[in-house]
């Protein structure tokens, strides 16, 4: 190959290379971490060697800090206050980001959240449930579905769910109809 090729192809390399540290800070400076530790990933397996991908690999380190410590501090507010949809979402979050050892810590108070809000959502199922509310009983069950898709109470209103669609529909048509 001539010097030229080998000039293109080094240009071609260093592009790529500062496209993806382009890409990479834009994505942390919008906190789309996940992204951004994606795009990482993808441009450390072509170019593991080049030391502007190592810098990068720290930088990025380096962004998700501070957003993790902001979590964990909203996190233990949230569940302080007693507050355990937002504790519940905040720890959601906070999975992408916590290693199983930082996540030790926490886990007392996540126990407590995740049963919190576990027997919020039976409450809330419960009242719809008396008010006939089915619009709402059905909304609640989907959210334990998703949230405890494992537990027995999923199970459970995963097996009322054609009923709970069904009268959903006829009590949002028979509103449309008044």
């Amino acid at each position: 190959m001539t010097e030229t090729g080998d000039e293109f192809r080094d240009l071609e390399v260093k592009q790529k290379i500062k496209d993806a540290v382009n890409d990479v800070t834009h994505l942390l400076a919008s906190h789309d971490w996940e992204r951004a530790k994606q795009r990482l990933e993808s441009i450390q397996r072509e170019h593991a060697d080049s030391l502007l991908i190592m810098e990068l690999s720290k930088t990025v380190a380096k962004a998700r800090k501070p957003h993790k410590e902001y979590l964990i501090r909203r996190f233990l507010k949230a569940s302080e206050q007693d507050n355990p949809e937002e504790a519940m979402e905040l720890l959601k979050e906070l999975d992408h980001f916590l290693t199983s050892d930082e996540a030790v810590p926490l886990a007392p108070k996540a126990r407590h959240v995740i049963q919190s809000m576990r027997e919020n959502l039976s409450l809330r199922f419960k009242m719809a449930v008396n008010a006939q509310d089915w619009t709402a009983a059905k909304y609640v069950a989907e959210l334990i579905i998703s949230d405890f898709g494992n537990t027995r109470m999923a199970k459970e209103v995963l097996g009322k769910m054609d009923l709970l669609r069904e009268r959903s529909l006829k009590q949002r048509l028979n509103a449309d109809q008044i």
